[in-house]
């Protein structure tokens, strides 16, 4: 099972927005780099894929997965201070995290 970055569908446009993404012309890995500088992490080392499809050309059914590395979960968890998660734990509170930053404006 791959390990992701979940924007739900519902809520992507405004979270694309705030975060200043264009979805007619951006893809996951531009939303993946603007979220790594704004948490203070190192670029991304490597795309995990080329994306063939903007943001706005997707229709994911319940939200869009930002593929991610072990280390890079790992780097999340550290920065998010979320400490001995479960697996399916640990991606539920780096998504609220996220969520709550952006739309919210809650501290991480």
């Amino acid at each position: 099972m791959g390990i992701s970055v979940n924007i739900e569908k519902r809520v992507a446009p405004k979270i694309f927005e705030k975060l200043g993404i264009d979805m007619k012309t951006s893809h996951l890995m531009n939303v993946k780099k603007v979220l790594w500088k704004r948490y203070g992490l190192p670029e991304p080392a490597e795309l995990i894929y080329l994306p063939k499809k903007t943001l706005a050309e997707q229709e994911p059914n319940q939200s869009y997965g930002i593929p991610i590395t072990p280390e890079e979960r790992e780097l999340l968890l550290r920065r998010f201070n979320i400490t001995n998660p479960s697996p399916r734990s640990a991606a539920k509170e780096i998504n609220q995290k996220i969520l709550d930053d952006i739309l919210f404006g809650k501290k991480i």
